[in-house]
């Protein structure tokens, strides 16, 4: 007999349109650095705005959207960048008044790559901002008027880290107007790709990282797992030169 198992999804959708964004509990996961679509604190699921699960609903009964977005990133999303300028421009306004101000500065210098480990324990201590995203509403006599909505999001360990918006219905309904009237770029064949992810037709999707003072890869047959291997701060070495598309490889070149 095989082991039973039960499975709830969060499905959201809008007004008027037949599309929705299907979210699972497989997802859910307390680790930014595993590359979940969701995060739980304190009992509010924050949800990761990006993928092609969401551009189903996007882009549902949009006319003008290029043929070639396939799913939302920073790269074809106006408005997924404008959210994530406007979270980290919420960061650095909050770091800078939390500093101390009578200690005349010392001279500016390239930072220190932060250790692994510390950015590990920020990642296990999440903490939430808030950004006000523009929306249009109508008022009284039917008009649309300009407005904000104020929405949670996860402070960033690092500025790619992606976004990350509390999984309520006032907020996501307006990061998704914001999604649809920003619009999209029209993206070139290469830049379809998020940074650190190629395409080859023979071993599929490849993410590409610089780990000390070494390059790894590792090839995926889905485009979600790449994205979501990109994510990450590093991945497990496994070496395997001769695998094909699908199988999961790493390589190791020294510099």
């Amino acid at each position: 007999m095989r082991a039973a198992s039960f499975q709830t999804q969060r499905l959201v959708s809008l007004e008027g349109l037949k599309k929705v964004w299907v979210i699972t509990d497989d997802d859910v996961s307390d680790d930014r650095c595993s590359g979940s679509n969701t995060i739980d604190i304190d009992g509010v699921v924050f949800v990761r705005i990006s993928g092609e699960k969401l551009s189903h609903l996007v882009k549902d009964d949009l006319p003008d959207v290029p043929q070639r977005v396939r799913y939302i990133s920073k790269i074809t999303s106006k408005g997924l960048r404008h959210m994530m300028e406007l979270r980290d421009t919420a960061q650095a306004e909050s770091l800078q008044t939390s500093a101390c101000t009578l200690i005349e500065p010392p001279s500016i210098k390239k930072p220190k790559p932060m250790p692994r480990s510390k950015i590990q324990q920020m990642r296990d201590n999440p903490s939430v901002i808030s950004i006000d995203v523009p929306v249009q509403v109508k008022d009284s006599n039917g008009e649309l008027q300009d407005n904000t909505v104020s929405i949670q999001v996860l402070r960033p360990v690092q500025k790619k880290d992606p976004l990350f918006v509390a999984l309520v219905e006032d907020q996501i309904a307006a990061v998704i107007y914001c999604l649809r009237s920003f619009g999209f770029d029209e993206p070139s064949p290469r830049m379809d790709l998020p940074s650190g992810i190629t395409r080859s037709k023979r071993r599929g999707y490849v993410v590409t990282k610089h780990v000390d003072n070494a390059k790894q890869y590792r090839c995926f047959k889905s485009l979600d797992d790449a994205i979501e291997a990109n994510d990450k701060d590093g991945f497990d070495l496994i070496v395997d030169g001769a695998a094909g598309a699908g199988d999961q490889v790493a390589r190791e070149i020294t510099f």
